[in-house]
């Protein structure tokens, strides 16, 4: 089965820690809100040479000459995967009029933004291009009738740990997790008038618990194993075992994949 991303780490990262059934994506569209994804106005010319990562450069490249909606246009893929964590990101935009998500990557390359416009995450504006940008996604998957291949992995960001002791870095506080939250209920209800119920991925309160065994660190979005294997319930029908190894030492064995 082609499987396709669009969104983050929370619906890639299962094909890392589970790559013996579900293989790798088929595309994987990373570091780009919606806005910026289904923005129809590149943008060229910017030096990413001072992102050392070639992953990250790679990423970064496909959202500013917006190689998403190109790609979509071929109906290259039987599932798409839809999360919207990196909505978590500002847009920034150009004085040409584009939009470009402001990732952590995109920071690193050091670009000169003097002059550009910078919407803030959770923002009405913010909301305001999405809702725009979600309209302009429909209409494409329409045209090229594939509607009904769009999943949405319905995540929020957790609120709490697997255990005790443990606390989110400084840049999460409860506020920001609390907006975002707020901002996903909404896009998440705006979405639910395109789609179906069959087409949302949930998940049990259980299973959206923060861990400090993910690879990447403590985050809001970072999960405990069985969002993973929750996760790999709803793309296969198969229901995984709990592991004998922890998350941590099953990222160590397969030294798992760019974010």
């Amino acid at each position: 089965m082609r499987v396709a991303i669009l969104g983050s780490c929370v619906s890639r990262d299962a094909f890392g820690i589970h790559e013996d059934v579900l293989g790798k994506p088929h595309r994987y569209f990373a570091r780009s809100g919606l806005a910026s994804a289904l923005c129809p106005t590149p943008v060229h010319g910017l030096d990413l040479s001072a992102i050392t990562s070639a992953f990250q450069r790679s990423v970064v490249a496909m959202d500013l000459e917006k190689a998403f909606v190109p790609w979509l246009e071929t109906a290259d893929f039987d599932l798409l995967v839809l999360d919207c964590i990196d909505e978590r990101f500002a847009l920034l935009r150009e004085p040409g009029g584009a939009l470009v998500t402001r990732s952590s990557e995109f920071a690193a390359a050091g670009v000169d933004i003097s002059g550009w416009e910078v919407v803030r995450p959770n923002s009405e504006q913010f909301f305001d291009l999405w809702e725009e940008a979600w309209g302009r996604f429909v209409e494409v998957l329409d045209a090229t009738g594939t509607r009904d291949r769009v999943r949405i992995n319905r995540v929020r960001w957790a609120t709490a740990f697997d255990g005790p002791g443990a606390e989110f870095p400084a840049f999460y506080g409860p506020q920001r997790i609390r907006r975002s939250n707020e901002f996903l209920e909404r896009a998440y209800a705006r979405m639910a008038q395109d789609l179906t119920p069959e087409q949302f991925w949930t998940y049990d309160d259980h299973e959206l618990l923060a861990t400090t065994e993910h690879q990447w660190g403590p985050a809001p979005f970072h999960y405990t194993p069985a969002f993973y294997r929750r996760f790999v319930h709803h793309l296969t029908g198969i229901e995984l075992p709990s592991p004998r190894r922890s998350l941590r030492q099953r990222w160590v064995d397969r030294r798992g994949p760019g974010r």
